[in-house]
């Protein structure tokens, strides 16, 4: 096996101890917890905005806005009952959780 601890060669062997060879006396160049978040950003790729960006306003055509109004309408009779029935049983069960805290006093 080549990864084995016994049957390291030399220059296998001294490449994984370079690993441990940091200077342990040398003067931090940052702390750790900037080093985490310079990690984090890089990861990311890009820092958060501190402020929202300002809504970009566009000309449509008079078929676009019907367009997209029909797709409104659509996504509204599709899931309107859904969110109604969801609605309906949320607070059902607010009205059930109220019983039962008075109950438990």
């Amino acid at each position: 096996m080549s990864g084995d601890a016994s049957t390291l060669n030399p220059d296998e062997e001294a490449a994984f101890a370079a690993g441990f060879d940091d200077d342990t006396t040398a003067t931090p160049t940052e702390t750790p917890a900037e080093q985490q978040d310079n990690a984090t950003q890089q990861e990311e790729g890009t820092t958060a905005p501190a402020e929202p960006a300002a809504p970009e306003y566009v000309q449509l055509t008079k078929a676009e806005r019907d367009e997209l109004m029909g797709l409104r309408d659509q996504a509204q009779r599709q899931f309107g009952p859904v969110v109604e029935d969801l609605q309906d049983r949320i607070s059902k069960i607010k009205g059930i959780l109220v019983k039962y805290n008075e109950m438990e006093l």
